[in-house]
């Protein structure tokens, strides 16, 4: 395991032709070092070892980052991975992330059945903590979900403008609508035709986090469902995801979303999920329907060609969208 481990993170770190930093990998790197040196401050080199064994007159640390996370070097390792595949990005690098993933995850489960045989309290301390991440339980006990909403849209507005993204339209005025997606318009007022597949894209998340979070308060839910949103529209405006768009949807001359145009986007899929708690899972799946099919006869596109395009694009499908 630590052989796959070693093999899989030298894959995503070292750079490449096309290596490029950006600054959602400028974050996450950052973040992974900080949390690794914290976790050798507390947990220093003597007391563990590399191989998933427990070295002789060891002693259990629940302090520092171990307070909130079982195994904060590894999610050290994961963080400064997953910035070396969002700097250069390819669906191998991501397969090998995920290999990663799971080498680490067999590793931590063989780690804890030894630290359990070797300390009685591991069992209480591995129930209160998170395997790579925090339990959501107790962040939402200390922490206000506006805060973090707020925060969220204020490092999204920061990441935006670090990918180069405008405020609004380069033509200098701000309209609330524009529906022409063949403009150089598009995506850069404040709404649009695809204002509406982030309407779905929240009723989407609601019922996913509905489902995977059955206790979990509606305000997380929302606050969770923003997050996501933010992420993805940094992802979206990102080069790379800007050049996907360009060479394998009619999006050819997409430039990336501006700012106001992608606060736009999240608060239409704060609505979707608004919406989704409000009329319920039959009338939300019927409006998804209908929504996706409007889109498709008015502007030939929608949410589901959109993923299908970007993700496994078919000629004859953008030959049919390039009529207009």
């Amino acid at each position: 395991m630590v052989l796959a481990q070693t093999v899989f993170s030298a894959w995503l770190l070292i750079p490449g032709a096309s290596f490029q930093w950006n600054p959602a990998g400028s974050g996450l790197c950052v973040v992974g070092a900080i949390l690794l040196v914290w976790a050798l401050i507390v947990n220093r080199p003597g007391n563990f070892r590399i191989l998933p064994e427990i070295r002789e007159g060891a002693h259990l640390v629940q302090a520092g980052p171990y307070r909130w996370i079982c195994h904060p070097m590894y999610t050290a390792l994961l963080l400064v991975t997953l910035a070396g595949l969002s700097c250069q990005f390819s669906w191998l690098r991501l397969v090998v992330w995920l290999c990663l993933l799971g080498v680490l995850y067999a590793k931590a489960l063989r780690e804890e059945g030894l630290l359990i045989s070797q300390f009685p309290d591991y069992t209480a301390y591995r129930a209160r903590t998170g395997r790579f991440l925090p339990r959501l339980g107790d962040l939402m006990t200390r922490i206000r979900p506006g805060w973090v909403v707020m925060f969220g849209l204020a490092v999204t507005v920061l990441l935006l403008r670090a990918e180069g993204r405008i405020r609004w339209c380069a033509c200098g005025k701000l309209n609330l609508w524009d529906g022409d997606i063949w403009s150089a318009h598009n995506s850069q007022h404040v709404f649009d035709p695809y204002s509406f597949t982030h309407v779905l894209h929240g009723i989407l998340l609601f019922w996913i986090l509905r489902w995977v979070f059955r206790r979990m308060a509606f305000s997380w839910l929302v606050t969770l469902a923003l997050l996501g949103e933010s992420a993805w529209e940094v992802v979206e405006n990102s080069s790379f995801i800007i050049q996907r768009y360009r060479e394998a949807t009619i999006g050819q001359g997409y430039v990336g979303d501006s700012i106001i145009n992608s606060l736009a986007d999240i608060v239409c899929c704060a609505a979707g999920v608004l919406l989704a708690r409000k009329i319920g899972f039959r009338l939300a799946f019927g409006l998804f329907v209908i929504v996706e099919l409007a889109l498709a006869l008015v502007v030939r596109d929608n949410l589901t060609l959109n993923i299908l395009m970007l993700i496994c694009p078919i000629d004859a499908v953008k030959q049919w969208q390039m009529v207009h």
